[in-house]
């Protein structure tokens, strides 16, 4: 896959920490010249899945770590990876959203995995041992 950029960030399970990983990763993107568009998509996708995990995947009122992974190969293949030690939840299994149904009719929720769908070329989820990992990629950076 070519040479290969890599940033490591850990953060705890508040809405604040979520920004200062948003602004890490703006920081990584600027550093190797990710176009700002997908700067933009990435940074969506960001404060979208760690803003859930912090607001559902720890039942307690403890301090808990988030970790992300960020690779970029000379390919242009950016793979970005959330680890969290939460409850067992795939964002990605969530029904998607009827976009038919006005607005005030909708059930709440669904349309921030929606954007992510829509923004990444690929995305997964996996439960390995106690941790969730979701994992995305994006193509052309």
């Amino acid at each position: 896959m070519g040479e290969i950029h890599s940033k490591k960030i850990i953060i705890k399970n508040t809405i604040e920490e979520v920004q200062r990983a948003i602004s890490a990763f703006e920081t990584f993107a600027i550093q190797y010249d990710i176009p700002e568009t997908i700067m933009i998509k990435v940074n969506i996708v960001l404060d979208e899945l760690l803003s859930n995990i912090v607001k559902y995947s720890f039942p307690d009122d403890d301090e808990h770590e988030i970790d992300i992974s960020i690779e970029l190969f000379t390919t242009g293949k950016l793979i970005i990876q959330l680890t969290d030690a939460g409850i067992p939840f795939n964002p990605f299994d969530t029904p998607e959203p009827d976009l038919s149904i006005p607005l005030e009719d909708r059930e709440v929720g669904g349309l921030g995995i929606l954007l992510v769908k829509k923004l990444m070329d690929e995305y997964s989820y996996k439960r390995q041992v106690n941790l969730n990992i979701t994992s995305m990629i994006k193509n052309n950076c």
